[in-house]
């Protein structure tokens, strides 16, 4: 019978001193350990460079043109060649890369082209940062927003306390201090009656209702506005793989985690852990808490290691990173004590 849990290949060390310097290696590709010389800093750095360096930056920078200031993004996928800029009235509109007026200068703001809609304000202001304002989006205080297409004809109305970009085909809007959703017509495809929706992602949108007690509790909608999970939850992340993380509060306050499906079923109890990762890669996720031990869990919910470990990492390509003796010095930087990568057996 095929092993299908992950495993270590040998017990954890008692103490990292039994550890010689260089890496072991067990002859059976399932385990490495080693002495660390790489802060979670540096691992950190790592990540993040290999991650963002791939990633297409949306630069702004000021042009000035004719007495006027352009904003030009360094990529024309956001722009498509149409660029934001400030007349000497104060108003604003949008030049092509010629320096053409496209779109006059009628705007009290306006954003970056997002798929063929840019989100433009009228009556607004620039909120003052230093200053603690409610109903604040996108920088800016009061007015009402919609979008125009690069022709500049108003393709949603400007009648919205805000509206988001288009995401999988439909835009988060505010009108009266309720949230919902719109299509590209600019219909209603989501009753505008929600404290706080987010977008669409896999087929379900993250929603919250203030209760009796004006407390905000979370569940999730389809795109029919249909509610597929029920809305008690005090904190829900977004699913991915088919969980989506949910926590709940205990008397005292604190949040603690668990994971559920599609259907709504909790795989993983909500409240059983006071820290769980957001999501499963590879099939699987870290459990544990700030300072304490942690372990793995898999999607039924099962502990494939004990809460044991300094810090495990997420399974990437088979293997997640695992620690024991190191520490951390001041949250999220980790140092010290042995690696090793455990890996996962199919």
């Amino acid at each position: 019978m095929t092993e299908t849990t992950p495993r270590l290949a040998e017990p954890v060390p008692e103490s990292p001193d039994k550890i010689p310097n260089q890496v072991r290696h067990d002859g059976k590709n399932n385990c490495l350990w080693g002495k660390s010389y790489y802060k979670i800093s540096n691992l950190l750095s790592d990540f993040i460079f290999n991650r963002t360096k791939s990633i297409i930056r949306n630069v702004v920078k000021p042009i000035v043109v004719a007495g006027s200031i352009a904003l030009a993004t360094t990529t024309s996928a956001f722009s498509q060649d149409l660029e934001p800029f400030k007349c000497n009235d104060g108003k604003w509109g949008f030049k092509d890369g010629t320096s053409a007026i496209r779109i006059p200068c009628k705007y009290d703001w306006v954003d970056n082209f997002h798929k063929g809609f840019a989100k433009v304000n009228v009556g607004g202001e620039v909120a003052d940062i230093e200053l603690s304002i409610a109903n604040v989006y996108d920088g800016i205080v009061g007015g009402k927003w919609g979008l125009v297409d690069t022709t500049g004809k108003v393709r949603i109305d400007i009648k919205y306390d805000w509206v988001d970009n288009f995401y999988n085909g439909f835009a988060r809007v505010i009108l009266d201090g309720n949230y919902g959703f719109i299509d590209t017509t600019g219909k209603v495809r989501i009753d505008i009656k929600y404290d706080w929706v987010d977008n669409f992602y896999e087929g379900f949108a993250k929603v919250g209702i203030k209760d009796s007690k004006g407390i905000k509790k979370y569940g999730f909608i389809d795109t029919t506005g249909k509610v597929r999970i029920d809305i008690k939850y005090d904190n829900v992340n977004y699913f991915s793989e088919g969980f989506a993380k949910v926590g709940i509060k205990d008397s005292r306050g604190i949040e603690k985690y668990g994971f559920i499906d599609t259907t709504g079923k909790e795989i993983v109890k909500p409240g059983k852990y006071s820290y769980i990762d957001n999501f499963f890669q590879e099939g699987f996720a870290m459990f544990g808490s700030i300072g304490g031990k942690w372990g793995l869990i898999d999607t039924t919910g099962k502990e494939i290691t004990d809460m044991k470990y300094d810090m495990t990492g997420r399974f990437h390509e088979g293997f997640a990173m695992v620690n024991v003796g190191g520490k951390y010095d001041s949250y999220p930087f980790f140092f010290g004590g042995i690696w090793g990568l455990y890996k996962s057996i199919n």
